[in-house]
């Protein structure tokens, strides 16, 4: 065989290797589909699936009107079979991120959840709290006819449910909706509607998911079906992070919630890695928001509201999200001059959060950690509280949970505290569409209730956007950096902002920028062949 004839075998050789490798090994990039977090702000869960698996990317809850009619089988609104999920990545513990993840564990996930220390230990606390309000599946509830706490367990391993005498044992099937109907319907299945769940149960409901926890520090390597994933702080709270994903075929992050300069407990956020495509929230939409001389104004002013109302003898109320806005509120009351006999904290989650806080300064920049003698002196314990059918003290703040008024105390508080002229009420965060919260923000003299029930509003409202852990516009692409020119993908916003985020970032960048649609897949990388 003479040296042509070597070289054309040679060349056929390596064209039949070529084809081999194609067709066997086929290239498929990256899938990547949402169940929520698309054109809408709750319930961010992204599924990114691989010729190796699929990985899931939070699995938070739905907020007010975006969580639709919802869906009573046991999966809830899966668009996805949870066993088929490899591992779950946790870019921060807030509820629209993390509340879904008991539902995820019962619905037959068992791989491992990543997530890095703090967001381990919020989270901890927050799914504590949530477990006995929990909709999402029926439960066999068990009460002592004896018990003057209305104390109530599901769990048949609770050693208290178990010392229930069966003379006094009280037993119902349903959902947590169900059992507060049955409660309050029925005179004779219980005297009472108001439901103290057990702790017990709680604690085994937190310990059910969080087995499956794994912790994860800042710029460690995780190798996750192929992909080598890095997790790297964004300043929206303790732990937070965006998730960077690397493979031979492409590059990809998403942002989780960015934080801002404007929270005085946070250090700047860094610029972000460069990678091909970025999945990107968009809460204030291409919004800029006050700049360092109107937003201390702003922080002025809500304690000149606050000190203003002390001093008439009214009542201030604030509804807080427990987690990082309760601790953050509660340090500018203490600019403000509220002595901590006046305040008084209902949430013992937040309450526990901000034990948190206090405990762990490392966590936060310098400058911060200077005002935590102030958090700690504000810190009152969730016993000092008074219950929602009795009078609230006057001259003093109250601070619930839920932050947009639609459920916890300050769904409770709602019918007592908004018909009361002598009541101000400060929103501190945002509102979703739908909720109490956002129709008391748009000026409405009447809050329609999700059961139909409508509630005059004599009381002051005011809102302050200065308390938002969320960067503006401006600030969000300063995270991007060079990503600009990458491949931009907007989630978790409603439909407005969204929308004016995309004509933002395409005006000043010539950016290439897609919103995306909940249960759509999005292909990165090689075009697949499977």
């Amino acid at each position: 065989m003479n040296t042509l004839e070597l070289r054309f075998l040679n060349i056929r050789r390596l064209a039949s290797l070529f084809a081999i490798t194609v067709f066997c090994f086929p290239a498929w990039g990256v899938d990547i589909t949402f169940d929520g977090g698309a054109g809408q702000v709750g319930g961010s869960c992204a599924v990114v699936e691989n010729e190796q698996g699929r990985l899931l990317v939070d699995c938070g809850t739905f907020y007010g009107a975006e969580a639709g009619p919802g869906d009573k089988s046991e999966t809830g609104e899966f668009s996805f079979d949870p066993k088929t999920i490899d591992a779950l990545l946790v870019t921060h513990a807030h509820a629209d991120h993390t509340g879904r993840i008991p539902q995820l564990v019962r619905s037959g996930f068992k791989g491992r959840i990543y997530m890095t220390p703090p967001t381990f230990a919020l989270l901890r606390i927050a799914l504590k709290s949530q477990a006995l309000y929990d909709d999402s599946y029926v439960r066999d509830w068990a009460w002592s006819d004896k018990s003057d706490k209305g104390k109530v367990h599901w769990r048949k391993e609770c050693e208290w449910r178990g010392k229930i005498h069966r003379r006094n044992l009280n037993t119902f099937r349903g959902r947590y909706s169900d059992l507060k109907k049955a409660l309050k319907d029925d005179s004779d299945l219980h005297d009472r509607d108001e439901l103290s769940g057990c702790k017990v149960c709680s604690e085994l409901d937190v310990a059910s998911c969080l087995k499956y926890a794994t912790m994860v520090g800042y710029e460690e390597k995780l190798d996750l079906n192929g992909f080598t994933v890095v997790f790297r702080p964004v300043e929206h709270l303790p732990g937070s992070a965006a998730i960077y994903f690397y493979d031979d075929s492409t590059s990809f992050v998403f942002s989780g919630d960015l934080g801002t300069w404007r929270s005085r407990t946070a250090a700047p956020v860094p610029v972000s890695s460069k990678v091909d495509a970025v999945f990107m929230e968009c809460t204030y939409g291409d919004k800029a928001r006050a700049g360092v001389e109107k937003t201390k104004r702003e922080y002025d002013h809500f304690a000149q509201v606050v000190a203003t109302a002390l001093s008439q003898g009214k009542l201030v109320w604030i509804p807080a999200f427990a987690m990082d806005r309760t601790q953050r509120v509660m340090l500018e009351l203490a600019h403000a001059g509220v002595r901590p006999a006046n305040l008084y904290s209902l949430s013992s989650s937040g309450n526990a959060m901000t034990s948190y806080y206090i405990a762990h300064p490392e966590l936060f920049p310098d400058e911060a950690t200077r005002l935590w003698p102030a958090l700690a002196a504000m810190h009152r314990k969730a016993e000092v509280m008074f219950a929602p059918g009795v009078s609230p003290r006057r001259s003093s703040v109250l601070l619930t949970t839920a932050g947009m008024m639609d459920s916890g105390a300050s769904c409770k508080f709602l019918p007592k505290l908004l018909p009361d002229p002598d009541v101000v009420v400060c929103l501190v965060g945002y509102q979703s569409p739908g909720t109490p919260g956002a129709q008391l923000k748009s000026g409405k003299k009447t809050v329609t209730m999700h059961n139909g029930g409508k509630i005059p509003v004599r009381a002051t409202v005011e809102s302050f956007d200065c308390f938002s852990g969320h960067g503006d516009a401006r600030e969000n692409d300063k995270w991007l950096g060079d990503n600009v020119r990458s491949k931009i993908y907007l989630i978790h916003g409603d439909k407005d902002a969204l929308e004016e985020r995309k004509r933002g970032l395409e005006t000043r960048f010539g950016a290439d920028v897609e919103i995306v649609e909940r249960k759509r897949t999005y292909h990165l990388g090689p075009t697949s062949t499977k």
